[in-house]
């Protein structure tokens, strides 16, 4: 990559932070609100509250997400897939996986894990 096109690069990602904030802090300002305080039992509902707030704000600026159940605390999962740029090899494909999690999880193998 050239230096004016690194440059025009940096334009453009520093040109959607800007246009992109003001969502980015609401959807921030709107998980701080919620009590969810996960050693505590009786914010129990809101850590639930919290994990769909976050699957909310993930499927909002494009990913695949969900909630999932554990043996404590909610589980969110969140995929997004990259976009197609062919490489050397004519092929690319390529995922980012955000997950947060109770103590127990499932590592990818199957295998749990604390």
């Amino acid at each position: 990559m050239t230096a004016q096109a690194s440059g025009r690069a940096l334009e453009s990602v520093l040109d959607n932070l800007d246009r992109e904030e003001p969502a980015a802090l609401d959807r921030l300002f709107r998980l701080l609100a919620i009590p969810s305080i996960s050693t505590d039992p009786a914010f129990h509902e809101a850590c639930i509250e919290a994990a769909e707030a976050c699957a909310d704000a993930l499927r909002d600026i494009g990913f695949e997400a969900r909630v999932e159940p554990t043996l404590g605390k909610p589980m969110v999962v969140g995929h997004r897939h990259a976009r197609r740029r062919k490489g050397a090899n004519g092929r690319a494909s390529c995922s980012t996986a955000i997950t947060t999690c109770s103590r127990r999880i499932l590592c990818p193998n199957g295998r749990r894990r604390l």
